[in-house]
C-alpha cells in the first residue's frame, strides 16, 4: 500500500485506537458481594494509579449491574488507612485527551495497635451514592463475623459468605494488607456511573487489587493509567496479566498533572511518567494484584526549587563569618597598637 492510500486511512486508524484502548463501561478493581440473589456483572475497569514511593493516589470510576434490581457491596483491600473523596469524571476526560494527543504524535496523525479489637471501624461516610465503611482487620474469622454484623445491621438478609471470599481475606491478612473499604450501592439491570472515588494512602509500592474482583463473574475490560516518577517496566505488569497500551509510555509535565488531578501532582514535583496497561477476558483469570516496589528519592524538582534558598543561606553565612574575621583582625591591630603605645609609655 502506498503512502497516499494509508494516509487515507489514518483517521479510521486512530478512532480505532482510541476503542480498543477505552472500554465504553467502567468500573474499579472491587470485589462485588451480591445482597440477595442476583448476579453481579463488572463489564468493565478503569482507574487512575499514582505512586511516589511514599504515597499513592488512586481514582476509581464505577459502572456496574446485575441481573435485577440489588443492593451490591463493594470491597477493596489497600496496604494502608486511606482518605477517601469524591472526585470527578473530569481526571478520566483529561486522560483520555492526554493520550489521544500522544497517539497522534506517535502514530503521526494530524487533525485529528495492640490490644485493639481484631476489626476496628475506622471511617464511615455516605460520598454521593457511595456509603463506605474502612476497617482495619487483625482477625480472619472476626472479620467473618464482622461481616454479617454489618449486613445485619444495614437490614439485609442475605448469607454472602463462601470458600472464595474466605480464601481472598486468607491471602489478603497473610500479605499484610489488613485495611478493607465497604462501598455499599444500588444497582440495576442496566449499567450506571457513579462518580469515582478519590483514595489517599501511605505506601511504599504501586499497589492495584486485581484478584478481589473474582467475587464477581463474567468477562471484564481493564484499562490503568499509571503514574510514576520513572518509566515503568513493562515485565511487571504482564507478571500480572496486563499489557501495555498501544501508546508507549511517555512524559507528562506539571501543568497537565494538575488538570488531571490536584490530588496526583501533590505526588511529584515537577513531571512524572504516564504508562497505560489493559486487560479483556474473563474475570477469573486475573490472578495476584499488581504491586510494584517505587524507589522513594529526592525529586529533581525539589532541588531546583530550593536551590536559590540555599544559596542565599550560603552566601549569608559567608558574609558573617567575613564580617567577623574582619572584626577580629581589626581588634587584633587595636590590641597590637595599645600595647605599642603602653611599651613606649613604660620606656
Amino acid at each position: 500500500m502506498n503512502t497516499t492510500k494509508l494516509e487515507r486511512f489514518k483517521p479510521f486508524l486512530f478512532i480505532l485506537l482510541i476503542l480498543l484502548l477505552f472500554p465504553s463501561t467502567v468500573h474499579a478493581d472491587k470485589g462485588m458481594i451480591p445482597l440477595s440473589d442476583v448476579s453481579p456483572y463488572e463489564p468493565g475497569q478503569k482507574a487512575i494509579v499514582a505512586c511516589n514511593g511514599e504515597e499513592e493516589v488512586l481514582i476509581l470510576s464505577t459502572d456496574v449491574s446485575a441481573s435485577k434490581h440489588s443492593l451490591i457491596l463493594e470491597v477493596l483491600p489497600l496496604p494502608s488507612k486511606p482518605e477517601i473523596e469524591e472526585g470527578t469524571t473530569e481526571s478520566f476526560e483529561r486522560m483520555e485527551k492526554l493520550i489521544g494527543e500522544r497517539m497522534r504524535d506517535v502514530y503521526g496523525l494530524r487533525g485529528l495497635k495492640e490490644g485493639a479489637p481484631d476489626v476496628e471501624i475506622i471511617f464511615h461516610k455516605r460520598i454521593g451514592a457511595h456509603d463506605l465503611t474502612v476497617v482495619k482487620v487483625r482477625s480472619y474469622r472476626e472479620f467473618l463475623k464482622w461481616i454479617a454484623d454489618f449486613l445485619k445491621d444495614k437490614k439485609i438478609k442475605h448469607e454472602v459468605d463462601s470458600p472464595r471470599l474466605r480464601e481472598l481475606i486468607s491471602i489478603y491478612l497473610e500479605q499484610g494488607l489488613n485495611f478493607f473499604v465497604f462501598d455499599l450501592i444500588t444497582v440495576d439491570p442496566e449499567p450506571r456511573s457513579v462518580k469515582p472515588l478519590i483514595y489517599r494512602f501511605k505506601s511504599d509500592s504501586l499497589y492495584y487489587p486485581l484478584e478481589i474482583s473474582s467475587l464477581a463473574s463474567g468477562n471484564t475490560k481493564l484499562s490503568l493509567f499509571i503514574i510514576t516518577k520513572d518509566k515503568l517496566d513493562s515485565s511487571s505488569l504482564e507478571k500480572v496479566r496486563l499489557y501495555p497500551g498501544l501508546t508507549p509510555p511517555f512524559r507528562v509535565g506539571e501543568d497537565e498533572l494538575k488538570k488531571i488531578s490536584p490530588e496526583v501532582s501533590r505526588l511529584f514535583n515537577g513531571y512524572a511518567w504516564l504508562t497505560s496497561a489493559h486487560y479483556i477476558g474473563p474475570i477469573q483469570f486475573l490472578s495476584g494484584d499488581l504491586r510494584i516496589p517505587i524507589e522513594s528519592k529526592i525529586e529533581d524538582r525539589d532541588i531546583e526549587r530550593w536551590m536559590p534558598l540555599v544559596l542565599a543561606i550560603f552566601v549569608v553565612m559567608f558574609s558573617c563569618i567575613l564580617a567577623c574575621l574582619l572584626i577580629l583582625l581589626r581588634l587584633q591591630r587595636r590590641i597590637v597598637e595599645l600595647e605599642e603605645r603602653l611599651r613606649k609609655g613604660n620606656q
